[in-house]
């Protein structure tokens, strides 16, 4: 993961994200344009930098990623940086790129299932434990978690698995929140992504966050084995 981890390239001002992503998008987008505009738009939401989002945005149009799997990652911010971002996000989405068209939610009968099979798959062998911690926290927030976050949210078609947990990657890697960052590293992992993949998440974190925020990421990042929250 130590390929392009670079503090001197944290943005602490939004001014500096949109150099940084002006800097980086063409030779990243190169490499893979739709994992990086999908990352990028996490990261903008999660740090509320929404000129950069729309700047991502604009790029992700251009290089013609698929709308659908946008739109996900931008509903799915909610659970990390709460709804008034992810409203902010979507409707800057909507006047940017209209939709034609949503494929129908998952019917709530389903969300325990689907949640606790997808989540099971994320935290793998510290699955147990980490219900456990939820539960002792709030045991509401425990079944909230599955139900509604793995289940409602996170289950949803028109985004993988794996590109849900790198979104997760680069957004709590800007709200600087290393526990969870780390456990979602370890479920990235888990799910199929590649260390590179892993490493792209990372680097761009650094568009949402300042020097302090990215060095804990990176701490967190070249730990390597992820943890449970």
């Amino acid at each position: 993961m130590k390929q392009g981890l670079d503090l001197d390239a944290a943005a602490a001002s939004e001014r500096e994200a949109l150099r940084l992503w002006a800097t980086w998008s063409v030779s990243l987008c190169r490499a893979d344009s739709a994992l990086t505009c999908l990352i990028g738009c996490s990261v903008a939401t999660a740090s509320g930098r929404f000129k950069l989002l729309e700047a991502v945005l604009t790029r992700a149009r251009r290089m013609r990623s698929r709308r659908l799997e946008i739109e996900e990652a931008l509903l799915q911010a909610y659970l990390f940086a709460g709804y008034p971002r992810a409203i902010e996000a979507l409707t800057l989405l909507s006047r940017l790129w209209p939709a034609n068209g949503r494929p129908a939610g998952l019917p709530p009968r389903s969300w325990p299932m689907l949640g606790e099979e997808l989540c099971r798959r994320v935290y793998g062998g510290a699955y147990d434990r980490m219900r456990a911690n939820i539960r002792r926290a709030h045991p509401h927030l425990a079944v909230w978690m599955v139900d509604e976050g793995y289940g409602k949210v996170l289950s949803r078609p028109g985004l993988d698995p794996v590109s849900r947990e790198l979104c997760a990657v680069g957004a709590l890697a800007a709200l600087n929140a290393p526990r969870q960052l780390e456990a979602h590293i370890r479920g990235a992992r888990n799910v199929g992504a590649a260390p590179k993949e892993i490493a792209l998440a990372i680097r761009l974190a650094a568009l949402g966050c300042g020097r302090r925020a990215w060095r804990e990421a990176r701490r967190v990042a070249l730990r390597g084995d992820g943890g449970a929250a």
